[in-house]
């Protein structure tokens, strides 16, 4: 029994994280076999990575009818919902109502899809987990025309190329494994004229609704095979560009031993990398007036736990799919409610149900919009207890400035 008025049921199309260098449009985590049982359809899409996908030279752009380079993979995650749109009425979807939804790069993505002026009328909501560019300068996954040209030069070097036609010589299998990162998109004419962060400013972004967030302990899966200790924590603190006050960060948590010097580190960069650009994407859109709700996942178990990527599993009802059945009834009462809270979002743009509803509101905890609250922007808490609450990395973020590493 569908609770839309169309006969067709709403879509959420996810995109695979992996840093725009590997990932897979399947994967157990993910697999969308749950969230289809709630009434909505997921489709799971793949598109170019690394040097395939985010390469970007002059020449390339020169030959392009549309000046582009350096999108590729977004212009595939474009192609991919152009797709869907023509064609998921065959399989019983609603063009009308689809959400784009994904996490980690997969999430970036989602931002810059917002953003793209090609892919305006191809969604209406937007679902963002671990990663956001909703920010002056984003400290990963997106980069400046300029430092994805001089990549593009260095590349050529590598493989002693003097033109574009001598790189398209290079075996692919030999191509792949080039040194240089291709893990950012970048600014083009075509694909993306202006930084996200220009873009959203001007009210140019596409969501209609926002669902996103950030696990309470992102940096982690980063910091912990680095060595990091009472002689070079400081250092390593003061050599971001987007922290302005290192001191005060210092006055936030006393450290006595190396694993406080640890653990201040991988807060900061925690807070850089994903929970700043999370509040900035929330602030940005409810300022707009649009419905924004926001969630911080905070449930330790014996897996990923609230490490990067720790809530997909959950999210994506997928715990079952776990062969070492480490799971409580307590995560899965959680991943229940997470489920319902992303299908509602899909079905409604509202994770807490149908407004037009009677059981609206009744049947989940209820999850308040970021500007309910007047003066404050609180997000839900997503754990063995679930409730509104305040971001836990607030006092951090009067001692960043993301403009300060133009």
């Amino acid at each position: 029994n569908l609770e839309t008025n169309s006969q067709k049921l709403p879509v959420l199309v996810y995109i695979h994280g992996g840093s725009l260098m590997t990932g897979s449009s399947w994967s157990e985590n993910y697999d969308g076999e749950s969230l289809t049982k709630k009434g909505i359809i997921v489709v799971t899409i793949a598109y170019r990575v690394g040097v395939f996908g985010y390469y970007a030279h002059e020449d390339l752009a020169a030959e392009s009818p549309n000046h582009t380079t350096g999108n590729y993979g977004l212009l595939d995650q474009i192609k991919a919902l152009e797709w869907i749109n023509q064609n998921i009425g065959y399989f019983g979807g609603d063009a009308d109502n689809i959400t784009i939804a994904g996490e980690s790069a997969g999430s970036s993505s989602v931002n810059a899809l917002c953003a793209s002026p090609l892919s305006k009328g191809l969604f209406r909501r937007a679902i963002g987990e671990s990663s956001s560019l909703v920010v002056p300068v984003p400290p990963h996954t997106f980069r400046s025309q300029a430092d994805a040209f001089k990549m593009g030069h260095n590349i050529m070097q590598e493989f002693k190329a003097k033109s574009i036609e001598d790189l398209r010589k290079v075996p692919a299998k030999k191509l792949i494994k080039t040194r240089y990162s291709n893990n950012a998109m970048t600014i083009d004419p075509y694909a993306m004229p202006e930084y996200p962060w220009e873009i959203y400013k001007a009210g140019k972004n596409h969501e209609e609704a926002l669902l996103n967030g950030f696990n309470l302990d992102e940096g982690r899966a980063f910091t912990t095979l680095s060595s990091i200790n009472l002689k070079n924590y400081k250092k390593l603190v003061e050599e971001s560009p987007y922290v302005t006050d290192a001191e005060g960060i210092y006055q936030l948590m006393p450290v006595k031993n190396n694993k406080d010097a640890k653990r201040l580190y991988t807060d900061v960069f925690s807070v850089v990398c994903f929970t700043y650009p999370h509040y900035s994407w929330t602030q940005v859109v409810s300022a707009q007036n649009r419905p924004v709700y926001e969630y911080c996942f905070l449930k330790e178990n014996p897996s990923v736990s609230t490490m990067h990527s720790g809530e997909i599993i959950y999210a994506y009802g997928n715990l079952d799919k776990n062969t070492k059945k480490i799971y409580t009834d307590e995560d899965y009462a959680l991943s229940e409610t997470m489920m319902n809270y992303w299908v509602n979002f899909a079905k409604f743009g509202d994770p807490n149900g149908n407004p037009k509803s009677p059981d609206y509101g009744k049947l989940l905890p209820y999850w308040e919009k970021a500007t309910e609250k007047s003066g404050e922007q609180k997000l839900l808490q997503l754990g063995t207890e679930i409730k509104m609450t305040t971001d836990p990395f607030t006092p951090f973020y009067e001692y960043l400035n993301f403009d300060i590493a133009k």
